[in-house]
């Protein structure tokens, strides 16, 4: 099923084999021996040509604007950002580049964050998010700049955190914004031209708001799924005048697409009959799979029908909530839970092999071991269906997507 167009780098950059030292631009070999010479941090044996041409033009100074598939691996251009500038001036210039970079992250979910500060801690980097409840002692190292990777929500970075741009510390060091999964800001900020209904998170739309607070840092968008709608929405809320656009199409040819029609006559646990009876049958050793719904009810009500079905069979080893083999998320889900599925998810060995969730579980989040994402009832936009969709075999094998 072809979902998409055909896109092509739209790059603005010139002359990157000289480089331009006046400016501080490096010129494209020493960047790429820069890149190669972090890959070890990140654990990979290269990165992508379009993974260096948007962090090549993000460093640079220019406007990026990124889109590209589910599990490309849009994350590791903006936390290489940091580390470029690092090596610069440790090795090109102490003038032009900063010796403790700082990026600020704009993240929509605090589960997004969560995982990515996880991440980067393990890989010995300095992160932290920001949030109402973030222990004081961690709010004051972030303040001090002991932070390489900031993230943060669009209503922190302009509401409870916006002083942080006056600080000097900031003000040296700050290398830039990243924007991730920024097509929330076209549909977060915005209404839909719908008068009678608001934004439902309006702070989205004021982003642009940051422009004037960090003067001419360069901003870098990053999105697996955004419409040429969608995108030029994006474009007028950060102001992108004419910015670099590194775009490949969103479809992977890894997942078969597939739908299946419900049977009103029956009830809705016989939809699953499969899944459950593999569960009882292999246990841990079952496939691992993603249940979304589009409400909190039908996921507490799904949940509860899989709980009833397995009896004994619900949980690996001794019963615990810890141990259970099928678990949900949504939005309300308690913090020990949400880090428990993503601890979970984030190891293919672990035993966890269903989860039942809305789409708090979702953009960005690292899941390993996923085979098939079943979709209990469609997304309300195609932009969140091929999110949800993507989170199965990120790494190229081959999976499915079911839609019931």
């Amino acid at each position: 099923m072809q979902l998409c167009k055909i896109y092509e780098i739209i790059d603005n950059t010139t002359n990157m084999a000289a480089g331009d030292t006046s400016s501080g631009r490096p010129s494209w070999e020493t960047f790429v021996q820069c890149a190669n010479s972090i890959c070890d941090v990140f654990k990979v044996s290269s990165f992508y040509e379009n993974q260096l041409r948007a962090l090549y033009n993000f460093i640079c100074g220019e406007d990026v604007f990124v889109n590209l598939p589910t599990g490309y691996g849009k994350s590791l251009i903006y936390q290489m950002a940091p580390l470029v500038h690092s090596w610069m001036h440790k090795n090109i210039s102490q003038f032009c580049w900063k010796k403790d970079p700082i990026l600020l992250i704009i993240s929509p979910s605090t589960t997004l964050m969560q995982d990515q500060v996880n991440m980067l801690t393990s890989l010995g980097l300095k992160a932290a998010f920001v949030t109402s409840d973030q222990q004081p002692n961690i709010t004051k190292e972030i303040e001090a700049g002991k932070f390489m990777f900031v993230f943060i929500s669009p209503e922190s970075t302009l509401e409870s955190f916006r002083y942080i741009f006056e600080s000097d510390m900031y003000k040296t060091n700050l290398i830039g914004i990243a924007v991730d999964e920024v097509h929330c800001v076209a549909q977060w900020g915005t209404s839909n031209n719908n008068k009678k209904k608001s934004a439902f998170r309006s702070w989205y739309s004021r982003l642009n708001e940051i422009r004037s607070m960090v003067n001419d840092l360069p901003f870098i968008a990053l999105t697996a799924t955004a419409t040429e709608q969608t995108k030029q929405k994006i474009f007028d809320i950060l102001e992108f005048e004419t910015p670099v656009q590194i775009c490949e199409c969103p479809n992977k040819a890894n997942i078969r697409y597939s739908a299946q029609k419900i049977d009103n006559s029956e009830p809705i646990i016989e939809n699953f009959k499969s899944v459950i009876n593999e569960l009882i049958k292999k246990g841990k050793d079952s496939t691992r799979r993603i249940i979304y719904c589009q409400t909190v009810k039908q996921c507490s009500h799904l949940f509860r029908m899989f709980e009833l079905e397995l009896e004994s069979h619900l949980c690996y080893g001794e019963v615990a909530p810890c141990n259970r083999l099928v678990e949900m998320m949504h939005s309300g889900s308690p913090s020990t839970v949400k880090s428990h599925v993503l601890d979970q998810f984030g190891d293919s060995a672990k035993h966890l092999r269903i989860l039942i969730a809305t789409i708090a579980y979702g953009m960005g989040l690292d899941c390993k071991g996923v085979t098939q994402v079943i979709h209990f009832c469609p997304s309300q936009k195609i932009e969140s269906y091929m999110q949800e969709s993507g989170r199965c075999r990120r790494k190229g094998e081959q999976s499915d997507a079911l839609l019931l």
